[in-house]
């Protein structure tokens, strides 16, 4: 009885290894393809879809082949759906791949730009004509669009697109919408944190401005960017190596201007400590340290730094030494809380 279980447990088992295996391949498999097709294509030619294929006239039918030319169809980012028929042909199989193309750009309208024109929109969008639409790079266009006209003032403007497809040729026109909205004016610019210099110093580093009777004073978020930095590059340079300089803009007067208030952090204010010049070789040091207005003791400056190096530097060309380098190393030295300065010349 038990060897009559088993036996056909056994039976069970093969049939269904056999049925899997038939599963797994078509009975057309190993069939020689005669033709293979691509239909359905509208503005991508068939030259390209039959490009992106490994089946081909001559070779064997593979269904395995068949999903990954699928696949690589799927990968061109041309098409919203692919699928595959094969029809009995001449003592072999046709293929036909049956495509459904993504729409494409056939043009791009802007509405509602009166400030700058189209010619200069176009540059700041990826999207082109004769591209696939994508819905994801034409947002990421709107929001380009919306960053340019912020950083030029206009901190209210929005954009949007709108398609419209032509069913019978599948070429899309896109309309991106623009709301320019109205510049802002700054109202008030404040310094705060700031103890080593007056406000008034640096209000007068900057080029936001307030607005007043005989100036605009829009604000523009590249302008109050470069001020940050100009700052920043101030304090630096008067030994505030560690300084933090931040920025928030706020909204009054129901929003028809706009408050900026510059936040600075200055911390240590550092000096400079040993001064050093090695490489030299030709000339002495006592003669290249003449060419140093950093000393030891002294604020410490990257300018200052920089300047010494091109004075040496030049120092060395006049002396018909034209190809000498000279550069420049700065190190915290932490037992003094100094920099010291190290001039190398190559």
């Amino acid at each position: 009885m038990k060897f009559l279980f088993k036996a056909a447990f056994l039976i069970v088992i093969s049939t269904l290894i056999l049925s899997l295996s038939a599963l797994a391949q078509s009975p057309l498999d190993n069939k020689q393809i005669k033709a293979v097709e691509a239909r359905g294509n509208k503005n991508v030619n068939t030259e390209t879809i039959l490009g992106k294929l490994k089946t081909q006239p001559g070779k064997l039918y593979s269904q395995a082949q068949i999903n990954e030319d699928l696949k690589a169809l799927y990968a061109t980012g041309f098409f919203t759906d692919v699928s595959v028929d094969i029809e009995e042909y001449k003592e072999g199989v046709k293929v036909i791949f049956y495509v459904k193309e993504k729409a494409v750009i056939r043009q791009i309208v802007f509405e509602g730009n009166s400030v700058y024109k189209e010619k200069q929109l176009v540059k700041k969008i990826k999207s082109k004509n004769d591209d696939v639409l994508n819905h994801r790079q034409l947002k990421e266009d709107c929001e380009e669009i919306e960053k340019f006209y912020e950083k030029n003032g206009y901190t209210h403007a929005g954009a949007s697109y709108k398609v419209d497809v032509d069913k019978q040729t599948n070429l899309a026109t896109v309309k991106i919408m623009i709301d320019e909205g109205k510049k802002m004016k700054v109202g008030k610019i404040s310094i705060q944190g700031n103890k080593a210099f007056s406000s008034k110093k640096i209000l007068k580093l900057m080029q936001t401005k307030k607005s007043w009777v005989f100036r605009k004073g829009y604000l523009k978020e590249d302008v109050l960017e470069d001020d940050l930095e100009r700052i920043k590059a101030f304090y630096e340079d008067q030994g505030f190596i560690d300084v933090v300089v931040d920025k928030e803009v706020k909204i009054i007067e129901n929003r028809k201007y706009a408050e900026v208030i510059i936040y600075i952090q200055e911390n240590k204010r550092y000096l400079t400590g040993e001064v050093t010049v090695k490489g030299n070789k030709i000339f002495t040091t006592s003669a290249l340290r003449e060419k140093i207005k950093l000393q030891s003791g002294n604020i410490f400056s990257p300018s200052a730094v920089s300047d010494d190096a091109a004075n040496i530097q030049t120092f060395y060309f006049d002396k018909g030494y034209i190809f000498c380098n000279v550069d420049s190393d700065t190190a915290l030295n932490a037992q003094t809380g100094k920099v010291d300065v190290n001039y190398i010349v190559r």
